[in-house]
């Protein structure tokens, strides 16, 4: 094992971007067992052969940029489908954007025609809830 650990000195290792493309690489081959175009069963071979020139890459602070950029990504995704399934099973309330400063309005249901100020920019849109 420590054979091992003197290869991988000074290599980038296993990253989120990485395990990505494993697993990209693994929905690819379980599309390309259905399918019978020897072509088609070559596509999983492109994530598998990204995820290993990033894990055996010596240019560390290029591809931890990479991987920066991508967990970035992901965690603004993940927060906006986190956002969207609180709205959603919020029963009680209404949510509105502000046209002009893109706030998030929180209003009660039920209320019918009302006059919503934007706490942010002052303001005013008229909504029914």
């Amino acid at each position: 094992m420590n054979w091992l650990r003197n290869f991988m000195y000074g290599r980038n290792g296993v990253d989120h971007l990485s395990v990505l493309s494993v697993v990209l690489g693994l929905v690819f081959s379980v599309i390309a067992s259905f399918t019978f175009n020897p072509i088609l069963r070559l596509i999983p071979l492109l994530p598998y052969g990204y995820a290993f020139f990033r894990v055996l890459s010596k240019n560390i602070p290029k591809r931890q940029a990479e991987n920066r950029k991508f967990i970035n990504i992901h965690y603004t995704l993940k927060g906006r489908i986190n956002r969207l399934k609180i709205r959603h099973s919020d029963k009680t309330h209404k949510y509105y954007t502000c046209p002009s400063c893109k706030a998030s309005l929180r209003v009660p249901k039920g209320k019918g025609r009302i006059v919503i100020t934007c706490p942010r920019c002052k303001n005013e849109i008229t909504k029914k809830t």
